[in-house]
């Protein structure tokens, strides 16, 4: 049954702005502030909701990153996030020129740093988690599949099927042979810039072994982009070799040495 306009806890659900595999989005309405947030209502296992608002409790002081609120559960077990109402457009393929490339990237890259030194890695970036405000402002969404360091394997015990958006996932996510979270966070940032840089993914292909093969043999598809300096970096980062990927910190340095 829809959640469209019950009332749980102090909150209005009013409709319905997002649906994944493992969860529904609603905006909702706090009736004792009047404030308009996002309530997640979440179908997965105790065990990863826990994680996720773990994840976002330690996580809601950083920079350009998803304010949370709080969560809770009803009566029937679900579990509800509540997290500020972000108004933004998701982030998407457009011609822009090498500054404005350059300082789009960076914008986004920063709040990963923050994030990798708190230990926190994603493992789910993509566009569509990354919403651009009016103002230029980004801001970093959807945290169901992030995990502290430590975490790790139980995230891979209790994934045990592959989830999450293969066009982005790295390699050794693809896997399951996760050796450095934080390098498979790269890897996906790297193939958004590579997006962002031709408007297409690096691997084009049919299937989850068609796409996993490709990624593996490192077959990525003609790069467009005339941003050699650009191009070089985005390579590097979708290295089949975690260990040949630069951090999140080195991934902002080499962007602020590149003139444009």
């Amino acid at each position: 049954m829809d959640e469209k306009f019950k009332k749980h806890k102090k909150y209005l659900i009013c409709s319905k702005i997002a649906e994944g595999t493992f969860s529904k989005v609603y905006e909702a309405i706090n009736s004792e502030t009047m404030e308009t947030v996002a309530i997640k209502v979440l179908k997965s296992k105790e065990q990863e909701t826990e994680r996720e608002t773990k994840v976002l409790e330690l996580v809601k002081k950083c920079p350009s990153v998803v304010r949370f609120i709080e969560s809770f559960a009803d009566k029937e077990k679900k579990i509800y996030i509540v997290t500020e109402l972000v108004k933004g457009e998701r982030l998407s393929y457009k011609l822009r020129t090498k500054e404005e490339l350059v300082e789009l990237f960076k914008k986004i890259t920063k709040p990963f740093i923050f994030l990798h030194s708190l230990k926190v890695a994603h493992l789910d970036i993509k566009p569509r988690n990354i919403l651009v405000k009016g103002d230029g402002e980004v801001i970093i969404i959807d945290f169901g599949l992030s995990c502290l360091s430590e975490c790790k394997d139980k995230l891979l015990q209790y994934n045990s099927k592959i989830i999450g958006s293969l066009g982005y996932m790295s390699p050794e996510m693809m896997g399951q042979n996760v050796s450095n979270i934080f390098a498979a966070d790269v890897y996906s940032l790297g193939v958004t810039f590579f997006y962002l840089l031709n408007g297409y993914l690096p691997f084009s292909a049919k299937g989850f072994q068609a796409i996993k093969r490709k990624k593996e043999l490192g077959m990525t598809r003609m790069i467009l982009s005339i941003y050699e300096d650009l191009n070089e970096l985005v390579d590097e980062m979708i290295s089949i070799v975690s260990e040949f990927r630069p951090t999140m910190q080195e991934v902002y340095q080499r962007l602020e040495e590149i003139k444009c």
